[in-house]
């Protein structure tokens, strides 16, 4: 093969290669591209016949990278954004499969294109069976125990002098945070969604150490464009190594793809939260999330977010509602940067 892309031109050589990798001559084909490789005129087309080899050859990991080289430098290429998440599906990568197939729906491809994509889109769901999530960071706080920074604050009227620990304190910290979730088959429609998530932040001594563990449980349900999840919910906090508060409830959330460009998602919740030490904060918490996500092109989409918290807690003085508003955007960039800006405003009345 070396002798024949030596008296070939490299664009011939490719034609060469695109009619073996066809009849299913994937190692020839190989070969040949990598001689030619730095003397192509169009390089990339080199990496994608190399990344489709080694999809048809199950290497789906090298098939991968080879993809993601080719977004770095030129992230619009629609063609590429197709082979790179059905390659993800493949590998079962379907939560990274998914976010990409719908960065390609925003572009509101060709009917039968549009068709496909749904049916991977309904395959990922059907497939999801387990996925977890792992962070860590060294996380600098100016406010570790959101703390006013007098000394002395007024409560009814009355002057109150603060203790070292019931002021604002600095810090940094290390955060570390887990996930679980296990998605076990009930019907054709329906699944059992269990998710478990800790979170730990250490600081320096005990004193604001916050431990946060989470479990949630219930049947999850699934139409083409439409998906319903039902959960009993709970937590429990540890804060400074010692009980701070616990809650049970539930929540519904309903997620619906208005068109090819518009995802809905609103999340509706109620949990009653007891508090060890403090029983004046014991009582029931509603809260409503809905965002509207808006996919701008393969690369992009815009997300708008507005979320109601209100604490009924049993002192009349400490109830509160909370309102957030926010806009985010995301977008990816040349040289593998992803960017994401969310500004948003928080109003307490």
């Amino acid at each position: 093969m070396s002798e024949l892309s030596s008296v070939m031109s490299p664009t011939d050589v490719i034609a060469v290669a695109k009619r073996l990798i066809l009849a299913g001559q994937t190692d020839p084909a190989r070969r040949l591209l990598l001689d030619i490789a730095d003397e192509a005129e169009d390089p990339v087309e080199v990496t994608f016949l190399l990344a489709s080899i080694a999809v048809a050859e199950k290497r789906f990991d090298d098939a991968i990278d080879l993809y993601r080289d080719i977004l770095t430098d030129q992230p619009g290429l629609t063609r590429v954004r197709l082979e790179l998440p059905r390659t993800l599906f493949l590998n079962e990568e379907y939560e990274a499969s998914e976010h990409h197939f719908r960065l390609v729906l925003a572009t509101e491809p060709k009917g039968p294109v549009a068709t496909n994509i749904r049916k991977f889109l309904d395959a990922i769901w059907d497939r999801r069976t387990f996925r977890y999530t792992f962070a860590f960071a060294v996380a600098p706080d100016s406010n570790i125990n959101v703390a006013p920074e007098d000394e002395r604050v007024d409560l009814f009227g009355l002057p109150f002098t603060l203790d070292g620990d019931a002021q604002k304190t600095s810090g940094v910290g290390i955060v570390a945070s887990g996930g679980i979730e296990y998605l076990p088959r009930l019907s054709d429609r329906a699944k059992l969604q269990t998710n478990l998530y800790v979170r730990h932040s250490q600081y320096s001594g005990d004193t604001f150490d916050d431990t946060f563990v989470s479990l949630n449980s219930g049947p999850a349900f699934h139409w083409s464009r439409t998906t319903l999840i039902i959960q009993a919910t709970g937590y429990y906090r540890w804060f400074g190594h010692s009980a701070y508060n616990r809650s049970i409830g539930g929540r519904a959330t309903l997620q619906h793809d208005l068109s090819r460009k518009w995802r809905l998602n609103t999340t509706l919740a109620y949990e009653h939260v007891n508090y060890f030490d403090n029983n004046s904060l014991d009582g029931p918490v509603y809260s409503l999330y809905a965002s509207a996500t808006y996919g701008l092109t393969s690369r992009s989409f815009l997300r708008m977010f507005s979320a109601f918290r209100y604490e009924r807690a049993k002192a009349l003085s400490l109830r509160n509602w909370e309102t957030r508003l926010g806009v985010g955007y995301y977008q990816e960039l040349p040289w593998g940067i992803i960017a994401y800006l969310q500004p948003e405003v928080t109003y307490n009345p």
